[in-house]
């Protein structure tokens, strides 16, 4: 989605960033639109009903209203890139684009993803808008930072499943290949060169979707642990007043 984001920056910036300075002191400058993408942003939008806002590092709501609108609104999604597909009057570069992100969306891997960056963004958005609230203290934060990592822990497990479920019914619906048609032959230690290659694609993706688990929980540890240690510290302070 950093394509759709990049527009939706550059026509902001036409209407209410330098181009609109430049212009109150120099009515004679004139500005080309930033036209360098493959894909048109209003067909999308036309379908979604909604826009991203602009990619910011701490921005977390940026990626779950993201990743919410492409779950919420991936079937109208295909059938524009469809359309991409069959528009004679789009260049060639445009329509292999629309190709490409067509063909990348139609798999078991982008879905389980989807499912699962849904669930887990959605966590994460709902406690970055917690601590942005006015008057939180420092054992409030700290509290709300402790639930989102007992939330992840806690349903490790569920997460990653029903990631895989949801990709697996949405592939069955609309009858997406669920095993690529590249599978690598697994040695077995009983039967060698038994092909089990469903099972093994399965059992790697769902390996990877675990360890992205895993990585959100320990760079959450990681990044908040001077924050538990000051709650701590600001705790035991209040304890020697009373």
């Amino acid at each position: 989605m950093d394509w759709i984001s990049k527009i939706v920056v550059d026509r902001h910036k036409k209407h209410s960033g330098a181009q609109m300075r430049i212009k109150a002191v120099n009515q004679n400058d004139q500005f080309v639109a930033c036209t360098n993408h493959s894909l048109n942003l209003k067909p999308l939008t036309d379908v979604t009903g909604q826009g991203v806002k602009g990619l910011i590092e701490t921005r977390w709501s940026s990626r779950y209203e993201a990743v919410a609108v492409m779950k919420t609104h991936y079937n109208e999604i295909l059938e524009v890139l469809e359309s991409f597909l069959g528009n004679i009057a789009e260049n060639v570069a445009t329509r292999s684009d629309a190709g490409l992100l067509l063909t990348a969306l139609q798999s078991l891997s982008f879905l389980a993803f989807l499912g699962l960056w849904s669930r887990v963004l959605r966590e994460v958005n709902d406690a970055q808008l917690y601590l942005q609230a006015k008057g939180l203290n420092v054992h409030q934060c700290a509290m709300k930072i402790h639930a989102l990592e007992s939330i992840l822990v806690d349903n490790r497990d569920v997460l990653v499943n029903d990631g895989l479920d949801y990709a697996k019914n949405i592939c069955e619906d609309l009858g997406i290949e669920i095993i690529p048609r590249r599978t690598r032959k697994l040695k077995n230690m009983a039967v060698e060169n038994a092909s089990n290659p469903g099972l093994t694609y399965e059992n790697r993706l769902s390996q990877e979707m675990f360890e992205w688990v895993d990585r959100i929980i320990k760079e959450i540890k990681t990044r908040f642990q001077q924050l538990h240690e000051l709650d701590v510290k600001c705790l035991f302070s209040r304890q020697l007043t009373y």
